[in-house]
């Protein structure tokens, strides 16, 4: 895997090696073994899907996708988004190691691929970030009655306890995920809206902003919470 890594580093100098990638070309390797093999799948992968402003200075495309998670969270999950929200977490704080890995972090310690990831990584060569903010949702619904009872540091602590634990290896976990894939609609024009939501708006501060979505999920309206508690 060092050598695929250095190989990278070497290829393209813009990115070099960011934290992550060894997650990414660890899965890689485990599921190809073979260097070179890995290699090229590492190069196509971070080229087709943008991966280079995942891991460049100021990390624009992270931005991005933590925007889009909290925007969908506040339509799928409206309680757990609330309660994340009082809590004073960024979902970027949750679902950073999820997008900046796509999910092959919870290889970690382990000597095969998780059954979860194997279902998340085919669907994100086909179906791109959709897969890895749908898996999100995925494992966020699951544990939202369990994190509506927790306060922030025992939410961030389960999150980063569960690649520990056989959730992501249960087969069970796997075909419910599957069964659920498309609970959640997330289209590419959807994404490609989000996107385009955030570069209109990513001047604003996050910390001073609370999304809320109408009917339609793409109207959004920012209240400015802290102004407005002053003003009561």
């Amino acid at each position: 895997m060092r050598n695929i890594l250095r190989c990278y580093a070497i290829y393209n100098p813009d990115v070099e090696y960011c934290q992550g990638m060894n997650f990414l070309a660890g899965h890689l390797y485990f599921t190809y073994k073979d260097e070179a093999t890995a290699f090229a799948m590492l190069f196509e992968t971070i080229k087709h899907f943008r991966l280079e402003q995942m891991y460049v200075h100021n990390v624009p495309l992270l931005k991005t996708y933590i925007y889009a998670m909290n925007r969908l969270l506040a339509v799928y999950l409206p309680k757990l988004h609330g309660r994340i929200y009082d809590e004073g977490i960024n979902s970027g704080y949750l679902c950073s190691p999820w997008f900046i890995t796509a999910f092959t972090h919870i290889l970690h310690g382990r000597n095969s691929p998780p059954l979860f990831l194997e279902s998340v990584f085919d669907r994100f060569l086909t179906d791109g970030y959709k897969a890895i903010l749908t898996a999100a949702l995925f494992v966020l619904d699951y544990f939202e009655e369990n994190m509506l009872r927790m306060n922030y540091e025992e939410i961030v602590h389960h999150l980063n306890e569960l690649p520990k634990t056989e959730f992501y290896n249960n087969p069970e976990i796997v075909r419910l995920f599957v069964k659920r894939y498309d609970k959640w609609k997330i289209s590419k024009d959807l994404l490609n809206k989000l996107e385009r939501e955030y570069e209109d708006i990513k001047a604003v501060s996050y910390t001073h902003l609370r999304a809320h979505e109408t009917s339609l999920h793409l109207v959004c309206r920012l209240l400015l919470e802290k102004k407005k508690k002053k003003k009561k």
